[in-house]
């Protein structure tokens, strides 16, 4: 599961990962670990420990500068047991992450934060890219504007051969053939991230596909007088 798709699954929910005390916090952590990192094993502690244990685990590494996918580690100036939250956007300085029991007692949903607390931040180690290789959260990223990207073609072609009646039977078919081109395009990225070592896995041309799809969307909305 990308980060995306895990945010969306359980926004405006409670989560309750460890059957145990009700929807805290580090049930968005737990629920991270296994189901976007693939960790099988759960990580004992509570949210303050978790800067301490989770890179004594094995899976995470403690970085400098958040991004997209990162884990975010309050101490006890946010309470007794710290806080702990998944970064989605920002700065260190100030950033939107996806919280839970922030304010107390409230579901699964995005905050804004400022750095008051942080004690520091982890990121999982198959989310490393190596040099000239894109990070998982980059990669999150390219699926997401390749899936906006497609769905704008659909929008495009829906709105242009219903209001217009255009009768270019040819040139759909081969949009068609090209949205399909760009939904494997999808998938292998996916079953990339999936596989725990994406970077070996994606083909080269996958590396290429967002500013290609962009490019023929373009095409697209030139040939039909879109917007």
């Amino acid at each position: 599961m990308i980060i995306e798709e895990f945010f969306k699954k359980y926004d405006g929910k409670f989560l309750d990962y460890d059957k145990a005390f009700g929807a805290q916090c580090k049930d968005v952590f737990s629920a991270y670990n296994k189901e976007v990192v693939g960790n099988p094993n759960y990580i004992y502690g509570d949210a303050k420990d978790m800067l301490v244990n989770g890179e004594a685990s094995g899976v995470y590494v403690k970085v400098d500068t958040p991004q997209l996918g990162d884990v975010v580690i309050w101490g006890t100036q946010m309470g007794q047991w710290g806080h702990i939250a998944i970064f989605k956007s920002g700065t260190k300085s100030s950033f939107v992450s996806f919280d839970q029991n922030y304010p107390l007692g409230s579901n699964c949903h995005f905050v804004n934060h400022t750095s008051r607390g942080v004690i520091g931040y982890l990121r999982a180690k198959n989310a490393l890219g190596q040099e000239g290789e894109l990070t998982m959260s980059q990669y999150d990223n390219l699926v997401v504007e390749l899936d906006k990207t497609r769905r704008a073609i659909v929008d495009e072609m829906r709105v242009t051969f219903y209001q217009k009646g255009l009768e270019v039977t040819n040139l759909k078919n081969d949009i068609n053939a090209e949205i399909k081109k760009i939904n494997a395009s999808i998938e292998d990225i996916k079953k990339a991230i999936a596989s725990g070592n994406p970077c070996e896995c994606l083909k080269e041309d996958d590396k290429e596909a967002l500013g290609l799809v962009k490019k023929f969307t373009a095409w697209v909305k030139g040939i039909f007088g879109g917007k």
